[in-house]
């Protein structure tokens, strides 16, 4: 079905099977509408529910691939209602009716793509909120790509330390991603432990997770480095899926800041990846990914709330937007 609607890397068996193994707990539900036609799958919207706060009877529903904790999130992005398009005129008000009807408390939803089909259904949804969440920035090798002076001279300048044997690119092996992993949560922590937060490869789930998804499908896993003198500057991990590089993770050395070895990094990587599209995923409005980037779309999130309760909550909820905005 996947395969079908775009086949995303974060809505596949292979993603999501992981997360439910790294990330389920005993008191989630799975919550899952499946629309068959003459035997064939047309529609798929594959979620589950948390209780709200300490409340079993109020339940939160996220899409499968979201809403573990925080602090070991692996940051699934993108996630769909799985639809075939001569379906969704038919069936997306009967889905609705269906989710309107249920025991759910309230609906949350992030990371959304601006073609999405779960906006679609959302507006069919009672109290939707859809808000803007930052952009997807893209890097597309059929548009070109202009570069800031400063770019430009620091780019030019690992080029020559290329020529000159200092500076070397290269992709990684399978067996050589599993040696730099480590290399690349070290460089990782030092910058957020510097400032004073955890970082991501703190959490045990969070390592499980992506090592399962490297040593078990290779075929959708890479990691490129850069080393400067015989040392890693920076290292990068991604994903691949439906011809795009997914930018995911990276580690880099303090030692080369001068340098922005993860910025060249960025660049080499993109001029030599067999994707037409280097994803850089989401990024706020003001990023570093839209300097290195040449396209980006806008990203949203969802959140839907049921009952009079949930009404209260939605109007609160943009009273503090609107008093926010004009302080």
């Amino acid at each position: 079905m996947n395969k079908q609607c775009g086949d995303v890397l974060f809505c596949s068996p292979t993603w999501l099977i992981h997360w439910i193994f790294c990330y389920w707990q005993p008191d989630w539900q799975l919550e899952v509408w499946v629309f068959v036609s003459n035997g064939e799958l047309v529609a798929l919207l594959p979620c589950y529910s948390q209780p709200l706060a300490a409340n079993a009877k109020r339940r939160v529903l996220y899409p499968l691939g979201q809403g573990e904790p925080e602090e070991c999130e692996v940051a699934s992005e993108f996630v769909d209602l799985l639809i075939l398009p001569a379906w969704q005129a038919r069936l997306l008000p009967e889905l609705a009716n269906k989710i309107n009807a249920s025991n759910v408390t309230k609906i949350t939803w992030r990371a959304i793509s601006a073609n999405a089909s779960i906006l679609h259904l959302a507006r069919l949804l009672r109290f939707a909120s859809i808000r803007g969440s930052g952009f997807r920035y893209k890097n597309c090798k059929q548009i070109d790509l202009t570069l800031s002076s400063q770019i430009k001279r620091k780019w030019q300048k690992i080029l020559r330390y290329e020529h000159n044997k200092k500076a070397v690119f290269s992709w990684l092996r399978q067996d050589e991603a599993a040696v730099f992993w480590p290399e690349l949560k070290r460089l990782h922590q030092l910058r957020w432990q510097k400032q004073g937060k955890l970082g991501a490869f703190s959490c045990n789930s969070f390592n499980a997770f992506h090592m399962a998804l490297i040593t078990q499908h290779p075929e959708c896993c890479y990691m490129s480095v850069l080393t400067i003198d015989n040392e890693p500057a920076a290292i990068h991990y991604y994903l691949e899926s439906a011809g795009c590089l997914h930018f995911y993770q990276a580690g880099w050395s303090a030692t080369y800041a001068s340098l922005s070895p993860s910025a060249m990094l960025h660049l080499w990587t993109a001029q030599h990846s067999h994707c037409a599209n280097y994803d850089f995923m989401m990024g706020g409005n003001i990023s570093y990914k839209q300097e290195l980037g040449n396209a980006k779309e806008a990203c949203y999130q969802l959140e839907v709330y049921f009952g009079m309760r949930a009404v209260m909550q939605v109007c609160l909820n943009t009273l503090k937007r609107m008093t926010g905005r004009y302080k």
